[in-house]
């Protein structure tokens, strides 16, 4: 199919025409279609001149009616952005999607995690990094996620990042890290630095790492390959599947709710509290191309900071008032 196959174009055949010209991760474009079907089942596969404001509202209303706010608006951004592309190609004048506005989302408190929470998840794991390797159950090997989740928490990074990592990335001498494009989710490159505690877990990490695979081609290898240490992972490298399931297990087994975004959420936070806080350094660690991101979405306000700032500015005013009760 090609941009002439789209005169008169349905919703199917405008959604894999756009998808056969753009270049997108395979999640990405599992969820494009996802969306597409969605909009199809509720409106039938009608030509995109065909759907109107009512369509969308229509759409709107009954994805509203089983799910968030947040999903539909989701669902909202990949149709527009569908309906975009047709009007570049001059197949349309108009976008209904752009028309509806977005749902009301609800601002919630970021997804952090206390001090006393991340201290204690460390404090389990080396504890399990203590035992036999046959007790450590669904966490093993515990030294090796150890490692995992202080570099998440040092680095804000997410877990697609983390996946992509090779150790041809990391420049032990200058303590540099580079993240590539390809765990990118802007598709951007950036390095960041490495805290020097970090320095020696990695480097054992790399001779582990060369004692089961050697030294050949070892800058092209993962830095984080969890099927090295534990044979009951599956394939041959670490995968963000492999991520996922072993904070779900480590969540369950503290009774901390601990994820790579809520670490990432937890180091912008602290950072952005820190007395020397410089929010674009925090943007650039993040990798955040608007500050505002960085600032809306990652930082959490530190209450007991915002309590000091406040008494210092209005102690002197308040305590010069007397009340008489």
């Amino acid at each position: 199919m090609d941009i002439s196959d789209l005169q008169g174009a349905t919703i199917s055949s405008l959604s894999e025409i756009f998808l056969s010209e753009t270049v997108l991760r395979p999640p990405s474009i599992r969820q494009y279609r996802l969306v597409a079907k969605l909009f199809i089942d509720a409106e039938g596969d009608l030509p995109i001149s065909k759907v109107d404001r009512a369509a969308v509202i229509r759409f709107r209303n009954q994805v509203l009616a089983r799910a968030s706010s947040v999903t539909f608006n989701n669902y909202r951004r990949h149709l527009r952005t569908l309906w975009n592309f047709a009007i570049r190609h001059q197949l349309l004048a108009t976008n209904p999607f752009a028309d509806v506005r977005p749902a009301p989302e609800p601002r919630k408190r970021k997804k952090t995690i206390t001090a006393d929470g991340l201290n204690y998840v460390l404090d389990f794991l080396r504890q399990e990094a203590s035992k036999p390797l046959s007790d450590q159950k669904r966490l093993k090997p515990a030294w090796f996620w150890l490692i995992v989740v202080q570099l998440l928490y040092a680095t804000g990074i997410r877990r697609r990042q983390l996946v992509e990592l090779r150790w041809g990335h990391l420049d032990f001498a200058q303590g540099i890290l580079l993240l590539v494009a390809e765990g990118s989710k802007n598709y951007r490159e950036w390095s960041i630095p490495i805290p020097q505690h970090l320095i020696e877990p990695l480097a054992i990490l790399r001779r582990c790492t060369i004692d089961r695979i050697g030294t050949s081609n070892i800058g092209a290898h993962q830095i984080f390959n969890v099927t090295l240490f534990n044979p009951k992972y599956q394939g041959d490298r670490l995968t963000v599947d492999h991520v996922h399931a072993f904070f779900r297990h480590l969540s369950k087994a503290t009774g901390v709710c601990i994820t790579p975004h809520r670490l990432r959420h937890t180091i912008a936070t602290n950072l952005a509290n820190h007395p020397c806080a410089n929010m674009r350094s925090v943007q650039e660690l993040l990798g955040h191309t608007d500050l505002r991101t960085t600032l809306e979405y990652y930082v959490e306000t530190d209450v007991e900071h915002l309590r000091k700032m406040i008494e210092e500015v209005t102690q002197k005013t308040i305590a010069q008032e007397k009340l008489a009760i």
